[in-house]
Formats: structure tokens, C-alpha cells, sequence
């Protein structure tokens, strides 16, 4: 009712008194509704995913470790950085072993 309709306690709680809840009180229905608004914030309030990506693309860095078949059924090992600020690969390399590739040397991937 609050999500869809947008009521607060007191409509609810005289709600309840017509359907024949008699023993609870608005106090309780209250508390309730917090309970409910902290797990359900309100979605105007809310970023949306693309306001997101647009305030913080300037920090932003993304990374990936994929394999790429190749034509005689062997197994390439990729891995890549990029910026996404200026759409800039920061870091690239291909490798047939992943255990002993130098994909993932101190250099290329960046310290917290």
C-alpha cells in the first residue's frame, strides 16, 4: 500500500479498523513503515545506473581476463585495462600459457 499508493500510518491504520484489526495501533503501523522505507528508499530519490556511469566515468577503469579460440583449437589468454575517460587500452597482453603469462606482472595492474 505505501509503495503502490503512496499511504502513510494514519490512512493504513484506519484501514486496518474497518477491515477488523482492532488490536494494533498506529504507533505499530508506523514502526512498520519505517521498517519497510529503509529497505524500499523511494526511487525518484535514487541515481539511476546511466547518472552513475556518467558522473564517475572520468575515474573509471575497467579490466578483463577472457580466452579467445583460435583457428587450429589452441587457447589464447587475454587480459586488458582501459580507461574509460578517454576510451584508452592502459594495458594489453596475450598469452598461450595462464600461469606463466606476464599478464599480470606489478606494473600492469594497478595498486590499492
Amino acid at each position: 500500500m505505501v509503495g503502490e499508493n503512496r499511504w502513510r500510518a494514519p490512512r493504513i491504520y484506519s484501514e486496518l479498523l474497518m477491515l477488523g484489526f482492532n488490536d494494533i495501533s498506529e504507533a505499530t503501523v508506523s514502526r512498520y513503515l519505517r521498517k519497510y522505507q529503509t529497505k524500499h528508499p523511494d526511487k525518484k530519490k535514487q541515481q539511476s545506473w546511466m547518472t552513475f556511469l556518467r558522473n564517475y566515468r572520468d575515474v573509471f577503469s575497467a579490466m578483463d581476463f577472457f580466452i579467445v579460440p583460435t583457428i587450429k583449437f589452441n587457447i589464447l589468454y587475454a587480459f586488458f585495462i582501459i580507461d574509460h575517460k578517454r576510451r584508452i587500452i592502459r594495458h594489453f597482453s596475450i598469452t598461450n600459457h595462464h600461469l606463466l603469462s606476464g599478464s599480470y606482472s606489478k606494473s600492469a595492474m594497478p595498486s590499492f
